[in-house]
């Protein structure tokens, strides 16, 4: 299983400047990922719906990964304690790749 983490740089104010371009590096992302191996079929993308803007991020992988003809599984995860059956479901639906997005629990952005 490939792992896919964005590192975004926020600025001291709280600012993202590359906020906007989010998608295109979800979706550069996802096609480096293609091209280094051409048979990931299936993405998990794991997100935290607890923090602000992270559904619009998460639906936003989830089109980029669509375009790219790649099978979709958006998991949402509210505490770590979910991880082990989040990883188990994973396995059982034959997960190729993970993209996952920043967050307090999956580290800094």
């Amino acid at each position: 299983m490939y792992v896919l983490h964005h590192r975004i740089v926020t600025l001291k104010n709280g600012v993202n400047p590359k906020a906007d371009h989010l998608n295109y590096f979800q979706g550069k992302a996802l096609q480096l990922l293609k091209d280094a191996v051409p048979t990931v079929s299936r993405v998990a993308v794991l997100w935290d719906p607890a923090e602000p803007g992270r559904h619009v991020q998460a639906t936003e992988a989830e089109a980029a990964a669509r375009a790219l003809g790649l099978e979709v599984h958006l998991l949402g995860v509210r505490s770590p304690t979910e991880l082990d059956s989040l990883f188990t479901a994973m396995v059982r639906e034959r997960v190729d790749a993970v993209l996952l997005h920043p967050s307090q629990m999956f580290g800094p952005p």
